[in-house]
């Protein structure tokens, strides 16, 4: 469903390594959703997807709080509607229709929220230590 391009790099490591995750978690859900039915299955595929975004959503914020870079509190309420939207997924799963069209909008956001808002904290983050 998504493949991990380059240009969705943001050039701090640690941040990169999770939006791979990311993508991943995501194209495993597509995988289950899109397979043979497996309400078990796709309910494991979700919550990996719901963990990852919360832990990465968390490191990310605390993060850019430590560092103080600007615009956090837009950076957190688009981080809140995401998930969401991503938790929303626990009540469609029997709807593929629906389930593709989340995962769909996930696919946009994440590229979008990646490209326009991540990079934009590459200046703040420069030349500091992120773990």
């Amino acid at each position: 469903m998504i493949d991990w391009k380059d240009d969705m790099a943001i050039g701090i490591e640690p941040f990169d390594r999770e939006h791979r995750d990311l993508v991943e978690a995501i194209n495993r859900l597509h995988a289950v959703a899109t397979g043979p039915a497996d309400p078990a299955a796709f309910n494991v595929a979700v919550d990996r997807l719901i963990h990852i975004t919360e832990e990465h959503f968390t490191h990310e914020e605390t993060v850019l709080r430590h560092h103080g870079c600007p615009n956090l509190g837009m950076h957190q309420r688009e981080h809140d509607e995401l998930l969401d939207d991503v938790t929303a997924l626990r009540l469609v799963g029997d709807d593929l229709e629906e389930v593709i069209g989340m995962l769909e909008m996930l696919r946009d956001w994440l590229h979008d929220h990646i490209v326009h808002f991540d990079r934009g904290y590459r200046g703040c983050l420069d030349g500091k230590v992120i773990q």
